[in-house]
């Protein structure tokens, strides 16, 4: 009964602090509205993304068809042919520079025609066809590359599906020229002549799948990231009123005032950090609510949670926990409200940071990927990544949530040897 009152009490005081609740409730969830807007054209696969591409084709023969055909049929790049008659490289350039296009490909005159004449050679002599300074000698110095040129604006990743694009493209003509002279020369040893064919079809086909079947189709995006990321940064928001709560108390002189009844510090305690523990599920609960509900009403895909509601309530309580365990530890540490909110919000911050809250882990520096094992909201976002997109159960999130309660008990134990060394000096 005491506890309850306690809890009470501690409730009472928070519902009185309007800042407070703005800080807890309002700030992660305009926060999750506005990175998730913010972060959906860098989370979107590339297959929804649109790059602009100028094709000015001088080699008007097979290769330039191909690769023409080959981008076009990619599923990434809006092609555009170049006039032949009126455009050249520096007009092509000129047409990427000032941003009109992402990437201008030209194709130079005789293209095709050095690729037939080299693929000619070496499988002519191949065949022992060729005899010493026979025709077919071709210089590779004569050899006209394909020029790309890049919008300096244009990020690294999409330049590289645009090399990716063209290799595969370039390969595959190559190949398959070099199968069909092949096919020529074998036929003049089989009685069909020049019936003999060779099937350049691909008989191996790519069959993907996610590691996870029942989840077959989810990945990462901006809702799944932003709306568990802000929702742990807003949790462990808690530490400053929750500090501030402490100080307060000791200023007032309710805690010395405490310390004469028997058990009632431990009993103020235990409901402090119950009442705040409870804050922060209400808060889960409602950014959870808006990643599912309000998500898809702004254009963006409606938050998934995984099945497995009691791993997951787990994982909630222990963020909490966590939280509320650096709230005790820096309101017990810090004099006066102003230090610990403004160390509180600065070392939260830092926290998020190598965390991955901002910006998935996976991407960062190195550096930064080591720190953020450190990190209780890197904890916290790794458990919610298990089970949102993983398909996670208990088992799989037991080091996460034994880190995050052993932080609570750590922050627990030093508030406590803290304050005792305090009292004795």
């Amino acid at each position: 009964m005491r506890i309850f009152f306690a809890i009470y009490k501690e409730l009472l005081i928070l519902i009185r602090d309007k800042a407070g609740l703005t800080i807890l409730f309002l700030m992660p969830l305009t926060m999750i509205v506005i990175m998730a807007l913010i972060q959906d054209g860098p989370f979107r696969d590339y297959q929804q993304a649109e790059i602009k591409v100028l094709v000015l084709d001088q080699d008007r023969d097979e290769c330039g068809k191909a690769i023409f055909q080959g981008l076009s049929h990619a599923g990434i790049f809006k092609i555009t042919q170049a006039e032949y008659s009126k455009s050249d490289i520096n007009s092509v350039r000129e047409e990427v520079k000032k941003g009109a296009y992402k990437v201008g490909v030209i194709v130079p005159p005789g293209t095709s025609l050095m690729l037939h004449t080299h693929i000619g050679r070496d499988i002519s002599r191949a065949f022992g066809e060729l005899s010493n300074g026979q025709s077919g000698e071709v210089k590779d110095s004569l050899f006209a590359g394909i020029q790309v040129f890049y919008d300096p604006a244009l990020q690294a990743s999409f330049k590289k599906s645009v090399q990716l694009a063209l290799d595969k493209i370039l390969d595959g003509y190559q190949a398959s020229q070099s199968i069909k002279v092949i096919s020529q020369h074998l036929s003049q040893y089989f009685p069909n002549g020049n019936q003999f064919n060779i099937d350049t079809r691909r008989f191996i086909q790519l069959d993907q799948k996610g590691a996870v079947p029942e989840l077959e189709g989810l990945s990462m995006n901006s809702v799944q990231h932003n709306v568990p990321a802000w929702t742990i940064f807003g949790i462990f928001f808690i530490v400053i009123p929750l500090a501030g709560s402490i100080i307060k108390e000791r200023e007032d002189g309710s805690t010395l005032r405490l310390r004469t009844i028997p058990g009632t510090s431990l009993v103020i305690m235990i409901g402090k950090v119950l009442a705040y523990l409870l804050i922060t599920l209400v808060q889960f609960v409602l950014m959870m609510l808006a990643g599912i509900f309000l998500m898809p009403l702004l254009g963006l895909p409606a938050l998934e949670i995984g099945q497995n509601l009691s791993a997951l309530t787990i994982a909630v309580v222990s963020i909490g926990l966590a939280a509320t365990g650096l709230g005790v530890f820096l309101g017990t540490v810090f004099k006066t409200h102003q230090q610990s909110s403004t160390f509180a919000a600065v070392f939260i911050v830092i926290l998020a940071a190598i965390g991955g809250i901002w910006i998935p882990v996976f991407i960062m520096p190195e550096i930064l990927r080591k720190m953020s094992v450190i990190s209780p909201l890197g904890w916290g976002m790794e458990t919610f990544n298990n089970l949102f997109l993983r398909g996670a159960g208990m088992q799989d999130i037991c080091s996460e949530v034994t880190a995050l309660t052993g932080f609570f008990g750590a922050m627990l134990i030093m508030a406590y040897f803290y304050n005792k060394f305090k009292v004795r000096s």
